[in-house]
């Protein structure tokens, strides 16, 4: 073989190797995305673990994020509890401009289909659509559960996959939790009180320092 052929051969090798390693590299679109969620959690803290106390009344949302383009259309969910320590007191849909298709509720669980007029609209903002009260009924420690999640895009004929996050409740007797929570509330209050404090004693003590006769 000529010293040309030979250069020829080794430069095709060469490309071959950077294809190959290139392609390797492409990452898939998508591939790297988060996941869609469905997911149960404070109203207030969007925390999916709650502490409450027997007998109070608490409310938990139902919200869906990372909802990809072209946006859902319509999604359908379950959400089951344990009747012996939560009881069900009422729910709100929340339908930013969806409509109920289809809604059961029982003592232990609630189904609903919501989905958008037609023609469908894509709908992709982040929010809550459920928003449950219910009443702790003893202690202990329960989940609220999401089930069988199906969400839809396009003309409603295409499935989007939902990942369900569920929430802990951790239930405790009357008055036990509420030091601690109170506690809680206070801290940053006291941490305010303390440093006005500390202000106010080196203002006492750079005065009393001032009027010290020399």
């Amino acid at each position: 073989m000529s010293r040309s052929n030979t250069l020829l051969a080794v430069l095709v090798l060469v490309l071959l190797g950077l294809i190959t390693t290139s392609s390797c590299l492409v990452v898939p679109a998508g591939a790297d995305s988060a996941p869609t969620t469905i997911s149960v959690e404070d109203p207030v803290t969007h925390s999916h673990v709650m502490d409450v106390t027997v007998g109070s009344t608490f409310k938990v949302d139902v919200w869906m994020r990372n909802i990809p383009k072209p946006g859902v259309v319509g999604f359908r969910f379950r959400v089951t509890w344990n009747p012996k320590l939560i009881g069900y007191v009422s729910r709100e849909v929340n339908d930013h401009g969806f409509g109920v298709l289809a809604e059961t509720t029982d003592q232990d669980k609630y189904e609903v289909e919501i989905v958008s007029p037609f023609p469908h609209s894509g709908f992709i903002n982040e929010v809550s659509w459920v928003t449950f009260a219910f009443r702790c009924l003893g202690e202990g420690s329960s989940e609220i559960l999401i089930e069988n999640p199906h969400g839809y895009y396009g003309d409603y004929g295409h499935e989007l996959n939902l990942s369900p996050e569920n929430a802990t409740v951790n239930q405790h007797p009357p008055g036990e939790n509420s030091s601690g929570n109170m506690i809680q509330v206070l801290l940053p209050w006291l941490a305010v009180i303390a440093l006005v404090a500390c202000v106010a004693i080196a203002a006492v003590l750079a005065r009393n320092r001032r009027n010290r006769p020399s």
